[in-house]
C-alpha cells in the first residue's frame, strides 16, 4: 500500500496568506508534508507526495 500525502492548495490559492501578505500557508503546508513523508519512510512505509514543487 502507498499513502499520498495531498499538500493542500497552491502558491496563488486567494485569501490562504496573513492580512499583510507575509506569511504564505502553502508554504507550512509544503514543509509539513515533507515531514510526514520522511518520517514515514523512515518507519518503512511508502509514502508519497502528490505535488512537489512550489507552484
Amino acid at each position: 500500500m502507498k499513502i499520498l500525502i495531498d499538500n493542500g492548495h497552491g502558491v496563488n490559492t486567494k485569501g490562504k496568506r496573513s492580512p499583510d501578505g507575509r506569511l504564505l500557508e502553502y508554504r507550512y503546508c509544503r514543509e509539513i508534508a515533507a515531514e510526514v513523508e520522511k518520517r514515514l519512510r523512515a518507519q518503512g512505509y511508502d509514502a508519497e507526495r502528490i505535488v512537489t514543487e512550489e507552484a
